[in-house]
């Protein structure tokens, strides 16, 4: 379930913060030293850190110290099953309220996860092929979804629900970011660009250390 907390609020603006902070002294850093540097890179490696951080901060948070009543242990392995939730829900509640519920929930789980196959694919070479992207996707919505069902087990958070739907949308998120990167590579500015940012200390690009 695709759901933004307070505490969430809070980690992404922390995490933009520390990201920010650390951007401005690794260029101010690289300016100062001899060594070829790629601007670029740095810049989109701390958004690909800022991304992961507001990932799991959407994804893992709230925590709480305890949790006093018996937490429900909700845990999903049929595919597509939200389709049926959302049709036996309509059938007894507010159809405007769950529309809006459901249309949140696949709407998020879909876009929370675009930019990592974007984002991954312009730092790293190897994430430009399908099948290293989609693995990635797959490992890191797996894991969120194995540390939500460790929470609610222990009682850390009351309401997330571990669930292979969410897999499943995290992925077509992931492939819609894979593919965006693939039709912007076809423009000869846009790959100069992703190769450069691919590019350790950006040689030969126009984009180095002189022109940032």
């Amino acid at each position: 379930m695709f759901l933004i907390h307070d505490q969430s609020f809070f980690a992404i603006v922390l995490s933009f913060i520390v990201c920010v902070l650390s951007l401005i002294t690794k260029l101010l850093m690289a300016r100062r030293t001899s060594l070829e540097h790629n601007a670029w890179r740095i810049v989109i490696n701390h958004v690909f850190v800022f991304y992961l951080c507001s990932v799991l901060s959407i994804t893992l948070l709230p925590i709480y110290d305890f949790i006093r009543e018996e937490v429900p242990q909700s845990i999903n392995l049929i595919p597509f099953n939200l389709f049926r939730n959302f049709s036996h829900t309509v059938q007894h509640g507010d159809f405007n309220v769950t529309l809006r519920l459901f249309l949140l929930n696949i709407s998020g789980n879909i876009l929370l996860f675009v930019p990592l196959s974007l984002l991954a694919a312009m730092l790293y070479s190897g994430f430009r092929k399908f099948k290293w992207s989609m693995l990635l996707a797959f490992l890191l919505s797996l894991g969120i979804e194995l540390l939500q069902y460790i929470e609610t087990v222990n009682q850390i958070v009351s309401y997330r629900a571990s669930d292979i739907d969410d897999i499943i949308l995290n992925m077509t998120g992931s492939l819609i970011g894979f593919f965006l990167f693939k039709l912007l590579y076809k423009s000869a500015n846009f790959k100069k660009f992703f190769d450069v940012v691919e590019n350790s200390t950006g040689k030969g690009s126009g984009y180095t250390k002189q022109t940032w």
